[in-house]
């Protein structure tokens, strides 16, 4: 084979030694899913979860998105949350969904391990639309005569 059939890819790769602390986690994305009623969001690490233990709380804890005041979020693993709207709540493609500041830190796997860890700044990305959106159906209820 040639050199011609063959394409780069650039990655950056950070390596950290085992005696520093973890940096925080960042924000990767906010995307809808795929009927619209919700949201994923995504962190580029695992996180300690923000300290929060329960399984579903006020994503105004954590967030602020339109709506994050009644939108109730869970973790789906250390990555990744899942944010449901309530009834008539609405979030838009391009909303800005922000994390706090000293909300979360990297997951940590010892106590004195933790104790090093710096939080995140805040930081904001913006939802983006589904990637399989749900086609929406129109239904016309009409009399037969007018």
């Amino acid at each position: 084979p040639s050199s011609s059939e063959f394409s780069s890819i650039n990655s950056k790769v950070r390596v950290i030694s085992s005696s520093q602390p973890r940096p925080p986690p960042r924000l990767l994305a906010a995307v809808l899913s795929s009927n619209g009623n919700a949201m994923y969001i995504s962190f580029d690490a695992a996180t300690d979860r923000g300290n929060i233990s329960v399984n579903s709380w006020q994503c105004s804890r954590l967030f602020a998105f339109p709506g994050s005041s009644t939108a109730f979020c869970s973790w789906i693993n250390s990555s990744y949350i899942y944010s449901s709207f309530v009834s008539g709540a609405s979030i838009d493609i391009e909303d800005t969904v922000t994390v706090f500041s000293n909300a979360i830190k990297a997951q940590c796997r010892s106590i004195a391990e933790c104790s090093q860890f710096v939080a995140m700044e805040a930081q904001s990305t913006n939802v983006l639309m589904p990637p399989n959106p749900v086609t929406p159906s129109v239904a016309l209820g009409v009399p037969s005569k007018l």
